[in-house]
């Protein structure tokens, strides 16, 4: 199957308007639905942002003219997703974020590595295959990095079996399933991997 095509945009260059459309989305998650503490994750994703060489990603449908955008008739702060961002960016609406970290709560990454955190996808677009299209990006991130500095090893976490058979075809693996010379502590096994 193809890839949704996503804009992506860096959280720390986003003009201040799309700033705070994106935490007033995070605002509204809610942890059940979402998978997230609202205002754990929105202090979270605002340490990430004085981190140098961490990074947030947010990812935008790209407006196709004449059709209705996800999210028209929404508030900003709705929990299924912000209203459409297309009247103030020019690559759409919002439809997710990941972020490529050194630390992620008590996960770290290997000394040529990042650690892959907070992948959500707006409620409304789930199922769309945006979750795939927003991997497929940051392991293009990723790979630039690996191609500016090295070879890297990308951990993340993930218990929602959803979003394990995601990574698992992105090429992601159990820390079990890794060969020993890099795999982690055998009581990581819900750490998932991506070896270079």
């Amino acid at each position: 199957a193809a890839t949704m095509a996503v804009r992506v945009e860096r959280l720390r260059g986003l003009p201040a308007v799309l700033h705070r459309e994106f935490y007033a989305w995070v605002a509204g998650m809610d942890e059940a639905l979402d998978g997230e503490d609202p205002q754990s994750f929105a202090d979270w994703l605002r340490l990430h942002e004085g981190v140098p060489g961490d990074e947030t990603l947010v990812f935008y449908l790209p407006a196709i003219a004449g059709s209705p955008q996800p999210g028209d008739s929404q508030a900003a702060s709705s929990p299924d997703g912000p209203a459409s961002s297309s009247q103030h960016h020019p690559h759409g609406s919002l439809c997710g974020t990941a972020s490529i970290v050194a630390v992620d709560r008590e996960v770290h990454a290997e000394p040529s590595g990042w650690v892959v955190g907070g992948v959500n996808v707006v409620r409304a677009l789930r199922g769309r295959g945006l979750g795939s299209a927003i991997v497929a990006a940051v392991l293009r991130e990723l790979q630039a990095r690996a191609d500016a500095h090295g070879a890297f090893i990308a951990k993340l976490i993930s218990d929602n079996p959803l979003a394990v058979s995601m990574y698992a075809r992105a090429g992601f693996m159990p820390a079990a399933e890794l060969p020993s010379d890099i795999a982690p502590q055998p009581t990581e096994r819900r750490r998932w991997f991506r070896p270079s």
